[in-house]
């Protein structure tokens, strides 16, 4: 097996107790405020350029392997081949070429230099800094640059750390790293990409350039809205769902050569009229060249009090704002919405324009995984909730063809060694895919009854058979909000569980399916009630006049119609306890009432 955390099991599990309906939190080795990516920063502008190569002319750089291995970069247009390639790099001049190391393809152990063949002249330059377009997938691979002044000492300087396994970075991805230490006012400066790992993705590299760095230039690096305070960021949350407080922050970056004075740092929180609604703010007297700084905050969560979408926006200003490079990147933003239809770790479609960065999975992204592949997404329960369905947001690729099957798995199922996944808290029937929900890009599985999740964490669980490949199921993956590492799994057949995806787009539907009872509620003079019932329902009416009657349940199936005259009295006590709509209609209008039986 590769491409998935096999470890995940031991690691879960190690050190901790398994995590029972009654707890509210992950275990402790998930319980942290993830590393928080740059995603959504543009790149800062830079002083003089010293040198530049696009590697259209490989004679520039010199490939070696190390330590005894024997796989080495190439230079040149092809893209990564392996058993899980990746798109070739969308560098600014990928089409004259650009330096692979591709470690899936090789699937052996690495230990790769791609080196300047050349040094560069930095004299007279103190602040200099490295900068390169690169795209990268992580599983158990390290990337460095490596920054030396005499040709044999190297300092090595870690890349893409954090990133997640099974991510990427954005394509492409301008990564800037400031080398001063070693480059500064030297006369002979050697630059190479290192690559140590075993069969993992691909590391792709291009538009190399050493560069002046700017005095100044304050950079917003990230920011983050935890509702649970422990590292969580729902897309979207019922207003029941969100805890007295949230936690917001993020970190700011004195990215220049000067220290930097009077830096403030704003959080503002605004809804979809862009009122504000939430402030959090935090200054530092001084900050010097290459450090950095958090915010950190509570925000009560009664400012959320309606259901809307609300964005913020951290804003780092300094004294010399007037001075610097590139105050765009000055900002981050991050986005949620109230709402008590969903309950979703991602926030697919709400995210501010631009930011947006997705991925998938599904019934072919892995050897064993075509049928009974189950992709689960983390939800906290802070007061019971009631649970109609699941929601799946399908990906590109999906065929008619496969069925699914929703559940809600209990966390100390899904953390048991082994896991048990046989033992859903509720299932659905088995739902077939049609053309009609690949138009849609969406699947709604009801379940027969609503079910009521008491306090604790739970999985939204979504079973995939393609039906031996007739027709394979992708789920679309929200990677632009970095997330705990427990927060999406998937369970291959026999395999077992592993960490894969960050907010896999399973969510909890919320309300009854199928039903806007806002909007048809337009005939009037109807009452149904007591509600909620033993299942003895009585219709009133203001008019003696014939009338339809529908009773239908969560997933919208009509399971009761009958034809009455005036007020009337209803007997439902042979169906199963729930929540149905009964919906009353005649020629005048429709009035549609959520009638819950006990």
């Amino acid at each position: 097996m590769k491409k998935i955390y096999s470890a995940f099991l031991g690691m879960l599990i190690t050190g901790t107790g398994v995590v029972a309906q009654s707890k509210t939190q992950l275990p402790l080795e998930f319980r942290y405020k993830p590393t928080l990516d740059r995603v959504a920063n543009p790149a800062s502008d830079r002083g003089a350029t010293i040198w530049c190569d696009d590697f259209s002319d490989a004679n520039n750089w010199i490939a070696s392997a190390q330590n005894g291995t024997s796989n080495l970069w190439v230079i040149g247009t092809d893209v990564p081949s392996g058993l899980f390639p990746m798109d070739g790099i969308a560098s600014t001049t990928a089409a004259n070429g650009f330096a692979l190391f591709d470690s899936d393809l090789y699937c052996t152990t690495d230990d790769a230099v791609l080196q300047m063949a050349n040094p560069i002249d930095c004299q007279g330059v103190a602040n200099v800094v490295l900068q390169f377009e690169q795209f990268y997938r992580a599983f158990q691979g390290f990337t460095f640059v490596d920054v030396s002044n005499d040709g044999s000492t190297w300092t090595e300087f870690a890349v893409n750390e954090g990133l997640a396994v099974n991510l990427a970075t954005t394509n492409p991805n301008l990564f800037e790293l400031n080398i001063s230490s070693v480059a500064g006012n030297q006369g002979s400066v050697w630059v190479r990409f290192r690559y140590v790992g075993a069969c993992d993705y691909a590391w792709m590299v291009d538009d190399v350039c050493i560069v002046e760095q700017v005095p100044v230039d304050l950079v917003m690096v990230d920011g983050f809205l935890t509702h649970t305070g422990t590292g969580e960021e729902f897309g979207r949350i019922p207003q029941n769902q969100l805890y007295p407080t949230m936690l917001v922050g993020g970190t700011f970056l004195n990215n220049g050569s000067t220290e930097l004075t009077n830096v403030n740092v704003v959080m503002e929180m605004r809804n979809a009229a862009n009122v504000v609604v939430s402030t959090a703010s935090t200054t530092v007297a001084n900050l010097a060249s290459g450090a950095t700084a958090a915010l950190e905050a509570e925000v009560n969560t009664a400012d959320f009090s309606n259901e809307d979408l609300y964005t913020a926006t951290f804003t780092a200003t300094s004294a010399e704002n007037a001075q610097d490079a590139n105050p765009a990147n000055n900002t981050f933003l991050r986005s949620f919405e109230v709402t008590n239809s969903l309950y979703s770790l991602d926030g697919i479609g709400n995210h501010p324009e631009g930011l947006e960065l997705l991925n998938s999975l599904g019934t072919n992204s892995f050897e064993g995984g075509e049928d009974g592949l189950e992709v689960m997404t983390y939800y906290e329960v802070r007061e019971a909730i009631d649970v109609y369905g699941i929601e799946v947001i399908l990906a590109f690729g999906t065929e008619v063809g496969g069925f699914m099957v929703a559940n809600i798995l209990d966390t100390a199922d899904v953390f048991a060694d082994p896991a048990v996944l046989t033992n859903p808290l509720v299932e659905s029937q088995a739902y077939d895919l049609v053309d009609d929900d690949l138009n849609d890009g969406i699947v709604r599985i009801g379940f027969d009854n609503v079910f009521t999740l008491p306090v604790g964490g739970y999985y939204a669980n979504v079973v995939l058979n393609s039906n031996a490949g007739a027709g394979h199921i992708r789920v679309l993956d929200d990677q632009t909000v970095p997330q705990p590492n427990a927060a999406s799994l998937i369970a291959i057949p026999v395999e077992g569980v592993f960490i894969n995806g960050v907010a896999s787009a399973v969510r909890l539907i919320t309300e009854p399916l199928n039903v806007a009872v806002s909007e048809n509620n337009t005939l009037v003079g109807v009452n149904v009630f007591p509600n909620p019932s033993n299942g003895v329902v009585n219709i009133r009416t203001a008019e003696l006049e014939v009338y339809n009657v529908e009773v239908m349940n969560v997933t919208g199936e009509l399971v009761r119609t009958v034809r009455i005259n005036g007020t009337s009295t209803m007997d439902l006590t042979d169906l199963a306890k729930g929540v149905y709509t009964v919906r009353v209609s005649n020629a005048n209008g429709i009035m549609t009432q959520r009638v819950t039986l006990q």
